[in-house]
């Protein structure tokens, strides 16, 4: 690692990173991409393919990879990344873990052993699936969390909202401040396959309701499926685009429900995986972007679609419901309420043209100044 007296020296451990493309990687991503001329960030993280270089440079942070040893659920689980982290901390200022974080017991301990700073982003809950022995990893879980926020200097995550409801989060209030979550969406190819099959279909005059991510059941999908039969009863030319793998192999949840999305499947245009750019091809070409999850700090999808122009249909929950409550665009609908979200899209149709005078301040909303001005006075121990 090479030393910059100019620069204040990051070490983000992370359980994933690019080119691992979910939210709480994607977002650190952007928080680069933004930052990284400010900062000299080191990315501490798992190698989840053989074929990922142990270290490279991305958006101009230094990214070191260990081996897993075991994977659980959806984590690959490296106790090397302990060994790295206590070899390279004296040449860092401030370790920042991007939570939940599979190791964040030995990560806190180590950090304050070497009088290091300890900032601690937390992008979601741990939620794993219905089940005695999920709540007890659950339960364990929590328990290493509670002594890594106790021994942080700061805890952050992307709205206030998510920090008085979040069950860790919450019982650190007096250690906790919102940082903005800054967007940098990709240029997408002019003409690629999701562009031209979503533009044949509004020319046979479809309405089109996104969906994306992760078939689990923290995102509620199902949720989604039980309201597709009322919405297009309602909205005959009404067709769900989902941008997303079906089947997970750590979480069978989609198969638990593969009777239900049989019965809407004609009602469904189902993508597939996408690349980046693809992504962005796909948020501008729906209408409305559904969000129907059970838990969210920050949804990244409904993020990058309201900023490319769709009007989001989302869950009433902590976290989640921050970006529609602030801006005034797009809808609110009761957790976990099929005819509510039936209702809500309806309505989302109605008031489309009202809703689209809010586009401007969703581009407000996330004015990457106010990021840069929030992490830097977290990182100096400024941020309230």
């Amino acid at each position: 690692m090479t030393k910059s007296a100019a620069k204040p020296r990051v070490l983000i451990l992370t359980d994933y990173f690019y080119p691992h493309w979910t939210g709480i990687c994607k977002s650190l991503y952007y928080l680069l991409k933004h930052l990284g001329a400010e900062y000299a960030f080191t990315i501490l993280t798992v190698q989840f393919r053989p074929d990922l270089p142990k270290q490279e440079r991305v958006q101009g942070a230094t990214v070191l990879r260990e081996k897993p040893q075991m994977t659980i659920s959806r984590a690959h689980y490296s106790v090397g990344t302990m060994f790295k982290l206590a070899k390279i901390i004296s040449h860092v200022d401030t370790i920042l873990i991007n939570s939940p974080y599979t190791n964040i017991l030995p990560a806190a301990i180590i950090t304050k052993l070497f009088g290091k700073q300890l900032v601690i982003l937390h992008q979601a809950d741990f939620i794993l699936p219905k089940g005695l022995i999920n709540r007890l990893i659950e339960g364990v879980y929590f328990f290493c969390s509670f002594i890594g926020f106790s021994l942080a200097d700061r805890v952050t995550s992307w709205n206030d909202d998510y920090g008085q409801y979040s069950p860790i989060l919450k019982l650190f209030r007096s250690k906790f401040s919102a940082l903005t979550l800054p967007l940098a969406l990709p240029k997408p190819a002019p003409n690629d396959r999701i562009r031209k099959k979503l533009a044949r279909m509004k020319r046979d005059g479809y309405l089109l309701f996104g969906f994306a991510g992760r078939f689990v059941e923290e995102k509620g999908f199902d949720i989604l499926f039980a309201a597709i039969p009322a919405i297009v009863k309602k909205i005959p030319n009404a067709r769900f685009v989902y941008a997303g793998q079906l089947k997970i192999s750590y979480e069978r949840f989609f198969e638990k429900h593969a009777v239900a999305y049989e019965r809407v499947q004609p009602y469904i245009e189902s993508l597939g995986f996408v690349s980046d750019t693809e992504l962005v091809s796909f948020y501008q070409s729906i209408d409305y972007i559904v969000v129907p999850s059970r838990s969210d700090a920050f949804p990244l999808v409904q993020a990058e679609a309201a900023s490319s122009g769709a009007i989001p249909i989302t869950a009433n929950i902590p976290g989640a419901r921050t970006l529609i409550q602030d801006t005034q665009y797009g809808l609110l609908f009761q957790k976990e309420n099929p005819e509510d979200l039936a209702n809500k899209v309806i309505e989302a149709i109605r008031k489309r043209s009202k809703l689209r005078t809010h586009y401007p301040d969703v581009l407000a909303y996330f004015d990457i100044q106010k990021t840069r001005s929030q992490f830097s006075r977290l990182i100096t121990g400024q941020l309230r």
